[in-house]
């Protein structure tokens, strides 16, 4: 059996052996195999009732001679005579599966013992009642005088009786298993045929309808057991499956059909899915390729569009966007959530025009339309955003111009009409120095002819400061006149006197005349204002008109010495001078630590006329003649960048190439 059955890694296997076998082999095989096995059973079960009858019967035994041994050693105990008792044990030679004896006293020492082979170790004294081991039986009792316990006897005998009985059984059970076998296998073999019969036909038959394919063969039936009600069902299902044959070869031809028009629908189908396709890429791509940032939400505000502008202004992909709140990941449209709800409710379209954006260092401007979006299953909005920052620049750009345009006119005649009363006063001016000049002979003849002193006159004029006032009026004059020689400039261009400047020294010039400018009469201190110099490295030199960048840079510094004399965040006053080089450009930033411009004001710094100003301490030219040098004359930009109470900070770019 264990050659049949192996391991369960051997090639070998006991059902794969049992599946590849006749079905009449697996017959006798089956009775053989019971046979065996209930004769074992049996036999095990007589083996292990005799074992057991056996020990029963050998401990009785030994039970039984180590009483009477113990009744034979009692007067050798009361007397102490051990070698009485020695020879009583000795008497044990005689059963030779005696192998020891051992005899104790009432206190438990050794009295007299007996062993078959000498030398050996005395076994402890164990309690009453015997014990199997492999090879012995220990019997042990107590050796009783008058019902008291006087010692203890022990006896050992060996099983050898028993071993041999046993192996008697075996040889026996082996022959009648022998006998068993071939009985079994011969009744077996003859009368296994009448189960296997029918079997094997069917098998045959089933075998011919499989190579045949001819399902009109039917089985003959031989009985009404369990195997003709197999032939009977076999029978029927052959019926059903010729039926079934004749309807499949009707079926497969209409199937033969159907699948031809399934590929026609499926290759339209195909082309109708790649046109869509294409359609739907190339609708992305239009999408993506518009300048302007179209975002499409559902009704709960979740992004379901995200086209390329939106990615490229918020960092944010396609994949990330998809179905995240839109004011998470376009969070400029916060402010827009409640147009956005108002677009989807009242399906109108929702407009946001001019919002000022910051992303890092780069502030925008962007219109916000939003559209309801209204299909047969999603209601949402469309959102377009629309950078308008170059449009806004241009326009504020064309309205200053337009506005320079039309007060150019206006300051060429002022300039002509105030050049003649401003040339009367300061040759008048003059003419009163002269006058009272000592230098001058017919000063000293009209002095003398009506007896007046020119130098107790000149003393009187100077203790009242009289040259003061003069020079005062000589200066204002001067000034008066670059005014006007800056109006004549607003209204023409000229390319004259341009030379190559470095833009650090004319910032530095414009520093000390500023500081030159000192008054008491004035309202700011320019030499307590910290300037902070933070020149880029390499600038190139620009072409320019240096006294006009001059009166510029000092109109920008003269303004924002007011705006401290006022108010300014941090420890002390301060103007930053900032320059940078740029690619074709150099940046200037003039930006001071002041009280910043509204933006209600700021919108309006470069419209001529235009000041924020005391009567009296200032005309608005300023900014619009700072505007038109550096805009017109030179064709740069003039900015300014401010918040309330952040300062102030006019930027300007100058290009490097004179052309």
């Amino acid at each position: 059996m264990r050659t049949l059955v192996g391991n369960s890694k051997s090639p070998f296997r006991m059902e794969n052996w049992l599946a590849d076998t006749s079905l009449q082999r697996k017959i006798t095989l089956l009775v053989v195999l019971v046979t065996l096995i209930a004769v074992s059973l049996t036999y095990v079960a007589f083996m292990v009732y005799d074992s057991r009858v056996a020990k029963g019967q050998l401990v009785t035994r030994a039970t039984t001679l180590a009483e009477l041994i113990g009744d034979n050693c009692v007067a050798s105990l009361s007397f102490l005579d051990p070698e009485d008792a020695t020879r009583t044990l000795n008497s044990l030679d005689a059963e030779k599966d005696i192998e020891e004896a051992v005899l104790w006293d009432a206190r438990d020492v050794v009295f007299a013992a007996y062993q078959r082979q000498l030398g050996g170790r005395v076994p402890p004294l164990t309690s009453d009642g015997h014990a199997f081991t492999e090879r012995h039986l220990t019997v042990t009792r107590a050796v009783l005088m008058n019902g008291e316990a006087v010692g203890h006897i022990l006896i050992r005998t060996n099983l050898n009786q028993l071993a041999s009985r046993q192996r008697q059984y075996v040889t026996t059970a082996l022959l009648l298993l022998l006998v068993a076998l071939v009985i079994a296998t011969a009744l077996a073999a003859k009368y296994q045929v009448i189960i296997s019969k029918p079997i094997v036909s069917l098998a045959d038959l089933a075998r011919r309808v499989s190579d045949k394919k001819d399902y009109s063969l039917r089985a003959e039936k031989r009985g009404k057991d369990e195997v003709g009600y197999l032939i009977d069902s076999f029978n029927a299902m052959l019926s059903e499956i010729q039926r079934r044959d004749t309807d499949l070869v009707g079926a497969q031809t209409a199937l033969k059909e159907r699948a031809f028009e399934l590929q026609q629908e499926l290759v339209e189908r195909q082309r109708a899915e790649l046109v869509a396709a294409t359609m739907k890429s190339y609708l992305q791509n239009v999408i993506d390729s518009m300048p302007s940032a179209l975002i499409a939400v559902n009704s709960a505000e979740c992004v379901t569009q995200w086209n390329l502008q939106a990615e490229r202004i918020t960092g944010v992909t396609r994949n990330q966007a998809l179905e995240r709140p839109v004011n998470e990941v376009f969070p400029m449209l916060e402010n827009a959530a409640a147009l956005i709800q108002t677009a989807i409710v009242t399906n109108e379209v929702q407009k946001l025009e001019r919002v000022r954006t910051n992303l890092g260092d780069d502030a925008r401007v962007r219109d916000i339309i939003i559209y309801p979006l209204i299909t047969a299953t999603v209601q949402g909005a469309v959102i377009r955003v629309d950078d308008v920052t170059d449009r806004t620049r241009m326009e504020e750009l064309m309205t200053q111009t337009e506005k320079m345009m039309s007060v150019g006119g206006l300051a060429a005649g002022m300039a002509h009409e105030i050049n003649n009363p401003l040339g009367i006063i300061l040759q008048s001016a003059q003419n009163i120095k002269r006058r009272v000049s000592s230098d001058v002979p017919k000063n000293l003849e009209v002095a003398q002819r009506i007896n007046v002193s020119l130098d107790e006159l000149a003393g009187y004029m100077r203790e009242r400061g009289i040259f003061e006032f003069l020079q005062d009026i000589d200066e204002a004059g001067k000034r008066a006149a670059i005014i006007v020689s800056n109006m004549l400039n607003f209204s023409r261009k000229s390319d004259s006197d341009r030379s190559s400047t470095k833009i650090e020294d004319l910032l530095d010039t414009a520093v000390q005349l500023a500081a030159n400018d000192y008054d008491l009469k004035k309202k700011f201190d320019f030499r307590r204002i910290r300037i902070e110099r933070d020149y880029g490295p390499d600038i190139p030199p620009v072409p320019c008109i240096t006294t006009k960048l001059e009166q510029v840079f000092l109109n920008l510094l003269k303004n924002a010495a007011h705006a401290l004399a006022d108010f300014h965040t941090g420890d002390q006053p301060q103007i930053v001078l900032r320059t940078r080089a740029l690619k074709r450009d150099v940046r200037i930033e003039i930006e001071d630590n002041g009280p910043g411009i509204p933006a209600e004001i700021r919108r309006r710094v470069f419209e001529p006329f235009f000041t924020t100003k005391e009567v009296g301490t200032g005309t608005g030219l300023g900014l619009s003649v700072s505007y038109f040098i550096i805009v017109d004359n030179h064709r740069g930009t003039l900015e300014v960048e401010s918040e309330p109470e952040q300062g102030a900070k006019f930027i300007i770019t100058l290009p490097v190439d004179s052309e």
